[in-house]
């Protein structure tokens, strides 16, 4: 009983809130873009299993590296070839879509400072042309990896910018990457970190839900692939499992950090202290994060009015105060007669 009054005081509440509504942003990639894009490897290839850049090479040193473009319709097209640092995105997966990206505290090199700037180049109709970079090592030796991407869209397509039916923006824009690591050592190898950052409940974020969203970090010059989450969210102190969340097959970048959410769905959350814990491997490493956290009264309260399951309540309540707004109006009616029969 003290549960369901705790629920109906949150929703009262809630109504006072704004509600925000959130427009995504959706990048569409595709093996049939109309083009190709392909390296030309060099003969300090460290890798000559993988069709992309692997590259043994020294400090200081300047390489010039080759990649084909090629357009495979019969309309001329315009390719634009970014040379990007690889990071997390949000939810854990690697992606190289952005030139200019915010460096975090522990990102020692970005591919924008020692690759050659991004080129356009312009195709005819089944025209094949090669193109280059002039990569620029750091003087300074490290260890472990540098990773990214040669980003290559299609900026001549006229169709790059629609609406759907709900109004959210599209990027529709094809686009293809060529992957690029650089290294510095054969024999020596670093291993990635998976660390917690901070956690914090939030009804606005990338999973367009109410969450918990913790901040992960992997700080080391290495990625983490093939990985593993799985996470379980219970009251402190208690083994009851409230939410849980496991996936597989998700990425991380060197030197990056990412948002990770476990959504809400329809679960309700009181007030109080919680704790996650959340395990990760890779196959090889593994890592256990176990945290404690607080949920206060009005982030419970903003949390709780996304859930669907109480949508039968936000219609009681509707239903309760236009009631309550015809009696008044009943009752004005009645007195205002009253007050004329007797004047």
């Amino acid at each position: 009983m003290k549960n369901r009054i705790l629920k109906l005081v949150f929703v009262l509440g809630s109504i006072f809130l704004f509600t925000g509504i959130f427009n995504h942003f959706q990048e569409v990639q595709a093996a049939d873009a109309g083009f190709t894009i392909n390296a030309k490897l060099p003969d300090n290839q460290y890798d000559d299993s993988v069709t992309y850049f692997d590259l043994l090479m020294k400090p200081g040193q300047n390489q010039k590296l080759v990649l084909t473009v090629e357009n495979l319709t019969g309309m001329s097209k315009t390719i634009k070839v970014s040379p990007n640092s690889a990071y997390t995105a949000n939810g854990a997966s690697e992606a190289y879509d952005k030139y200019n990206q915010n460096k975090n505290g522990h990102q020692i090199y970005s591919f924008k400072n020692i690759v050659s700037q991004p080129q356009t180049v312009k195709l005819k109709a089944h025209e094949t042309k090669d193109i280059s970079f002039e990569v620029r090592m750091p003087t300074t030796k490290y260890q472990g990896i540098l990773e990214g991407a040669f980003y290559a869209t299609d900026v001549s397509d006229k169709k790059s910018n629609q609406s759907n039916n709900n109004g959210f923006s599209i990027k529709n824009r094809y686009s293809m990457a060529v992957g690029l690591i650089l290294r510095e050592h054969e024999n020596q190898h670093v291993q990635p970190d998976f660390k917690l950052r901070q956690i914090r409940p939030s009804a606005s974020n990338y999973t367009l839900n109410s969450a918990i969203l913790t901040e992960i970090e992997n700080n080391k010059n290495a990625t983490i692939g093939n990985l593993s989450i799985t996470t379980t969210i219970t009251p402190a102190g208690s083994s009851k499992v409230l939410l849980e969340k496991s996936e597989n097959n998700r990425s991380v970048a060197p030197n990056s950090s990412f948002l990770y959410g476990i959504g809400l769905g329809n679960k309700w959350l009181n007030p109080g202290k919680y704790h996650l814990k959340m395990i990760a491997t890779n196959g090889v490493q593994r890592w256990v994060i176990n945290k404690d956290f607080t949920i206060d009264f009005m982030t419970a309260m903003k949390l709780n009015q996304h859930n669907n399951s109480l949508r039968w309540l936000w219609i009681l309540l509707a239903v309760i105060i236009i009631v309550l707004l015809v009696l008044i109006l009943i009752i004005w009616k009645k007195r205002r007669k009253k007050s004329e029969l007797t004047s």
